[in-house]
């Protein structure tokens, strides 16, 4: 087994090891999941944002084919490169109840996950591109594998989640797993933070996080 592609079963498998009963799984899962997200969570990370190709359909508002893990979009363009400004429901509504015909979008706005556009759209295209923020998706199926980097998940993911049992079994021992996966976690903010002026946050012994600045 690689520790870099472990799915989700074989890092429960790894936090369980010799020293959990196998009764405990299901709080394993808890834990590394918490644990995912928190890290996740802690810094404004290069692999969170992410493009994606959607399409627009003749005499049609809602944009389609919207990626499953969109989170805050920071643009959208057209295919011929023209940004498509963002504005709040109430500005869209009230721009788009006096738009009657179609024409080339150049507003939108966003309720939950579907994205409006106005006016409606006149022509079909499927190489619009928005740039967004991922939404974080939680390890379910015991063959989830989690968005972060491979070579970071056995020590950020797998450690950090094995130091939280111990703890939260007042084990002396979570100290060696805890370093290690803070250790990981610096180093990932190293290699996947462009802008280091974002704080890096840490969980500690009693879950409360402390943070640090990289200068």
């Amino acid at each position: 087994m690689s520790l870099q592609n472990m799915n989700f079963l074989e890092m429960q498998d790894f936090v369980l090891g010799e020293r959990f009963d196998p009764g405990q799984r299901d709080e394993v899962k808890n834990v590394l999941n918490t644990v995912y997200g928190l890290s996740w969570n802690s810094n404004q990370f290069d692999f969170r944002h992410a493009e994606a190709n959607v399409s627009v359909v003749s005499g049609n508002p809602d944009l389609q084919d919207m990626p499953t893990d969109l989170g805050p979009i920071q643009t959208l363009v057209t295919g011929t490169g023209l940004r498509v400004d963002y504005q709040t429901p109430r500005q869209f509504f009230q721009y788009s109840q006096n738009v009657t015909e179609t024409s080339s979008p150049s507003i939108y706005t966003r309720l939950g996950d579907i994205l409006k556009l106005a006016p409606t759209p006149d022509t079909s295209a499927t190489d619009w591109v928005v740039a967004y923020e991922r939404r974080l998706t939680f390890m379910v199926e015991d063959a989830d594998i989690p968005n972060w980097p491979a070579e970071h998940r056995y020590g950020v993911l797998v450690q950090g989640a094995r130091a939280q049992m111990l703890a939260g079994e007042n084990d002396p021992t979570f100290d060696a797993p805890q370093g290690y996966s803070e250790q990981s976690l610096t180093a990932c903010v190293r290699d996947y933070i462009s802008d280091r002026r974002f704080s890096l946050l840490q969980y500690g012994r009693d879950n409360v996080a402390s943070g640090w600045v990289f200068e």
